[in-house]
């Protein structure tokens, strides 16, 4: 069974990227969130004033049923700080991928431009978001898919914030208050 598991992760890892997204990551927009209204907030809590935590702040992290959901979030920033290409795949109810692909759209105008920025210029992101069940009575099957996305969860949790790849710049996950036991 343990194979399994590995295999999924390893599979699902490789499916971070894709070829239609592949691209040089030279140039680097840098997010930044901060206005009048966030600043006291983030500077009593600087650890949360990242991209992943901005993108999935709105959405819970665990639900009331045994489904353990996840989604990544491709999505691409031009040279003028706007959104111009998203892209989900995943198994992430239809709310909440609406509330993350609002949330990604929101960061227009939060994006600090290189200074060589030119006219074609832009940037991938891949932002990996992960929804637990916390039912302790679920059948077999929702147990190991659960135990699947956790280490899932897990591996993507060890990447810097920002991880650079051939395919854009690999987020990590938002930051979960914990993980429910199983």
């Amino acid at each position: 069974m343990y194979v399994l598991l590995r295999i999924a992760l390893l599979f699902s890892l490789l499916r971070v990227g894709f070829p239609a997204l592949a691209q040089s990551t030279s140039w680097k927009p840098t997010f930044n969130p901060m206005d009048v209204r966030q600043a006291l907030f983030y500077v009593q809590q600087p650890h949360l004033m990242n991209l992943s935590n901005y993108l999935g702040h709105t959405v819970r992290d665990k639900m009331d049923d045994c489904k353990a959901e996840s989604a990544l979030f491709h999505f691409r920033v031009n040279s003028q700080g706007k959104i111009d290409s998203i892209r989900v795949e995943g198994n992430l109810r239809e709310a909440y991928e609406t509330i993350i692909v609002t949330n990604i759209k929101s960061t227009a105008g939060k994006w600090q431009l290189p200074e060589n920025t030119r006219p074609g210029d832009h940037c991938w992101f891949i932002y990996p978001h992960f929804v637990f069940g916390y039912t302790y009575s679920c059948p077999p099957e929702s147990v190991e898919l659960y135990k699947i996305q956790q280490a899932h969860y897990e591996v993507y949790n060890r990447l810097k914030p920002q991880t650079e790849t051939r395919y854009g710049i690999l987020l990590s996950p938002r930051q979960l208050p914990s993980m429910p036991r199983r």
